[in-house]
């Protein structure tokens, strides 16, 4: 392997040549376009702001090779590891480049290199970029190596992509509410958010997922509206529905105070999974349209007599099919919308006729018909 630097620009130069001279020897290459914005996004800004940055390096596969040219160590130099040398690589020479490492940050780095202009982007042009260079062996040869990298690869979980994640108001809240940063006020205590995955199984004394945080936070910030453009004002605006949530819930409530009743509690009630909390804070967005007709303190009192059970009917083929949870965003917008029409949510009469249409549809019957709510105008007196 041949480790050494390059300029960013040599090596945009060298992939646009290289890369579609046989594009149809390689496999799908996807690129991830929110990783690619987020890492072109920070670049620039640390950039623009001349603060320091740093990419690591990237691999690629070199077919053919050119010939490697050893140097000749001064007298007070040490040859520990490998010798020491130079290829001759050009813009316009006949090696083909394969990436096999660091594909996306490339493309981050491209991305970067293509919206920056003037001093800017002749400094991030000339900025030396670690390369490792392993000598390929011919084409098909390569596109066999290349499927056996990609496929090695392990995909990340959504927690540790949450975790992870730069420049993402959501995930930023998600920490907050956890109590990661001392500045902002944590809502859950973090030894009871599973952050280490996007799952909460029956016997884990855990509350929630830093992925339903993430989530809980979008849902709430774009039912909020354009109101401010404040991170710090929208925070403790999700924060204080989150809080209100977690006190007068009784279900929530009793988890957080009992965690090490979670176990049989979450096995019994739907909104203690994550799909179930995703619906509760689903039926809150939904509610906060017209929170002046229906304070959000009266909407979770209704929610407090929804039947939670998972073997409740209304559940049934929605949010549990054959016994498993359904956690897909379909179902959360249905069953929430299911809830908002129980506890007498004002909703349009679009939004029941869809509500009658997919209920329907999700039950396998055309003729079945919405169960009846369980308030009416007349509690809202």
């Amino acid at each position: 392997v041949y480790c050494g630097t390059v300029t960013l620009a040599f090596l945009k130069k060298t992939f646009d040549r290289s890369f579609p001279f046989k594009r149809e020897l390689f496999p799908s290459l996807e690129k991830e376009e929110k990783a690619v914005d987020e890492i072109a996004s920070l670049i620039i800004h640390r950039i623009t702001h001349d603060e320091t940055w740093w990419m690591g390096g990237f691999s690629f596969g070199v077919y053919p090779l050119p010939q490697f040219q050893p140097l000749t160590l001064g007298q007070n130099e040490e040859e520990s590891f490998g010798i020491w040398g130079r290829l001759d690589l050009t813009e316009t020479g006949p090696e083909v480049w394969f990436p096999l490492d660091g594909y996306q940050r490339m493309l981050g780095m491209f991305q970067a290199l293509a919206m920056l202009s003037g001093q800017k982007r002749q400094v991030l042009a000339e900025n030396m970029i670690p390369v490792f260079l392993i000598p390929s062996p011919p084409l098909a040869e390569c596109y066999e190596m290349l499927l056996q990298m990609h496929k090695s690869a392990r995909a990340i979980d959504r927690g540790k992509a949450i975790r992870t994640i730069i420049n993402d108001n959501y995930a930023t809240y998600a920490h907050w509410m956890m109590g990661e940063d001392q500045e902002h006020s944590g809502i859950i205590k973090k030894d009871l958010i599973n952050w280490k995955s996007n799952t909460l199984t029956n016997r884990l004394e855990k509350f929630s997922t830093l992925s339903v945080l993430y989530d809980s936070a979008r849902m709430l910030d774009q039912a909020l509206g354009e109101q401010t453009s404040d991170r710090e004002q929208r925070y403790n605006e999700i924060a204080s529905i989150w809080s209100l949530l977690l006190k007068q819930f009784t279900y929530f409530r009793e988890a957080v105070n009992a965690p090490g009743r979670l176990p049989v509690l979450r096995a019994r009630y739907l909104c203690l999974k994550p799909t179930g909390q995703l619906i509760v804070i689903a039926v809150l967005a939904l509610a906060l349209r017209t929170r002046e007709e229906l304070p959000l303190e009266q909407v979770i009192e209704r929610l407090n007599e929804i039947r939670w059970e998972t073997d409740q009917p209304n559940w049934q083929k929605i949010a549990v099919v054959d016994g498993r949870i359904n956690g897909t965003r379909a179902t959360i917008t249905l069953s929430s919308r299911l809830v908002a029409y129980l506890i007498n949510l004002p909703l349009s009469d679009v939004e029941i006729q869809e509500l009658e249409a997919d209920y329907c549809k999700a039950k396998g019957d055309k003729n079945v018909t919405l169960p009846k709510p369980l308030f009416s105008k007349s509690d809202e007196q």
